[in-house]
């Protein structure tokens, strides 16, 4: 049986030392690591796949009921990883152009590097572009984000996996995101009867109390089980979806 090696790379990032975890073997697999929390494992990642297939769906079901026709898909994609939502994403009909915003630099090189092989080089698709800030800087098109997105770009379909959901932040500065404030910034970039996706670690009452309260949306959530090893209950990750009305 072939042995496992794992190679570790390492950055520092005003949020503490960032580590992957590159498992090299007949099944390769990886792992994001922020100081010593654990952001992303790829040997349990369905959930995030199921970010991709199941935001898209529920845009389709939203705009089908609205009479809407079909168009090539904008999406807008809140936290790259290790590219497995966006590598999803792109292998899905419909998609017309992506924007990944990721917050750590080293993230978006180990992706165009390392990681190229775990995500089918999903960064170099042509539909691709990528943007290193702050999910927030972007939507609010702050300085830095200007030559990202103009005052009146929208978006049909926004996917946000960032931290680990709305009760688990690595980053204090992301609760913005599931926030009164965040969501009204987040309907501004959504087109007519578009959805945005939250992927979640575990159900957040006080988010959802927020998008009840919410007059433009309509909003549900799934619940996904993963698979994690033989033997192993699988894990249980939810995502929110919210639906602009108008």
């Amino acid at each position: 049986m072939a042995e496992t090696e794992t190679r570790t790379f390492r950055a520092a990032t005003p949020a503490g030392e960032l580590a992957l975890q590159i498992r090299e073997g007949p099944r390769p697999s990886a792992s994001l690591i922020l100081e010593g929390m654990f952001l992303i494992d790829s040997d349990s990642a369905e959930s995030e796949r199921a970010l991709a297939g199941l935001g898209l769906e529920a845009l389709r079901r939203a705009r089908g009921r609205a009479g809407v026709a079909p168009t090539r898909v904008r999406v807008l994609v809140g936290g790259l990883g290790l590219g497995i939502t966006l590598r999803a994403l792109l292998e899905l009909p419909g998609v017309g152009s992506v924007t990944v915003v990721e917050v750590f630099d080293p993230i978006v090189q180990w992706n165009r590097g390392p990681l190229a092989n775990l995500n089918g080089g999903a960064l170099e698709d042509p539909r691709v572009s990528c943007f290193v800030g702050d999910v927030r800087e972007f939507l609010t098109g702050r300085p830095g984000a200007a030559e990202a997105i103009g005052p009146s770009d929208a978006f049909d379909l926004l996917l946000l996996d960032v931290d680990n959901g709305p009760t688990w932040l690595a980053l204090p500065s992301n609760a913005w995101l599931y926030s009164r404030d965040g969501l009204e910034v987040m309907r501004a970039r959504m087109t007519p009867h578009s959805v945005a996706a939250f992927w979640a670690t575990e159900r957040a009452p006080d988010f959802e109390a927020q998008l009840a309260d919410l007059a433009w949306g309509e909003w549900s959530y799934a619940s996904v089980r993963t698979p994690v090893r033989p033997g192993e209950p699988p894990l249980e990750c939810f995502i929110y979806f919210v639906v602009r009305a108008d």
